[in-house]
């Protein structure tokens, strides 16, 4: 992909992912800083549409990612860093030595479905699961319709059964990023699945539009506590 291209990709990740609205050509010439007319933005993006990455949920609306957009996004364009000096500070404190590794893990999660509003999993030595954050999962926009909703918390009713899933997933040390068709829960969801020492596995569960560059860097940063 040229570069005009990942740049565009970028803003309309990275804004869809934070606004939820379908991001158009006025928005990319005025706050894009890319030098170039909305006419030719356009044209890269209707382009980019017969491509697969982007699609448009409207005729008159802007663009968003598609499953093949955010694949390339994460592949290509995200970056990978050192969350916000604050956050890594706060997880820090989260680990009490006086308790045990159990708890300070599941307290670590409850901190990390807060801050990601996503569903957070943790299978212990694959002899228990725990998981909390399905109140900040289901307050996402995706889950306005009853029926997403109910489809989607039957997973909770069979996430002992995604357990091996997971383990063979998370066989090497880096943290993996599973989006919609790949995800071992569904299509509607991503996941990104972390090993976190003692063969614990901590997942994040979302919707596809996820903060990808966020939520990594946050993984990363809890599995480098862990695993040194």
């Amino acid at each position: 992909m040229k570069k005009r291209r990942e740049k565009i990709l970028k803003l309309i990740v990275d804004n869809y992912v934070l606004n939820t609205d379908p991001v158009g050509s006025k928005f990319l010439a005025e706050k894009g800083g890319l030098g170039v007319s909305g006419a030719t933005l356009r044209n890269e993006m209707r382009d980019m549409e017969k491509e697969g990455f982007l699609s448009q949920p409207h005729t008159s609306a802007g663009r968003i990612p598609t499953e093949k957009g955010y694949k390339y996004y994460i592949e290509n364009i995200l970056e990978k860093n050192k969350p916000d000096d604050v956050v890594c500070t706060q997880i820090k404190k989260l680990i009490d030595k006086k308790n045990s590794t159990k708890e300070n893990k599941k307290k670590i999660a409850k901190y990390l479905a807060n801050l990601c509003n996503c569903a957070v999993i943790i299978a212990f030595d694959g002899t228990s699961i725990y998981y909390t954050g399905l109140s900040n999962l289901f307050s996402q926009p995706e889950f306005r319709e009853y029926k997403r909703v109910l489809s989607f918390s039957s997973i909770f009713d069979e996430v002992e059964d995604k357990v091996e899933d997971l383990y063979s997933i998370s066989k090497n040390e880096k943290v993996k990023i599973l989006i919609g068709s790949d995800s071992p829960f569904g299509s509607v969801s991503s996941s990104m699945i972390a090993g976190l020492g003692n063969n614990d596995i901590l997942t994040v569960l979302g919707p596809i539009r996820m903060n990808y560059h966020r939520n990594y860097n946050l993984l990363n940063f809890i599995q480098s506590i862990f695993n040194n």
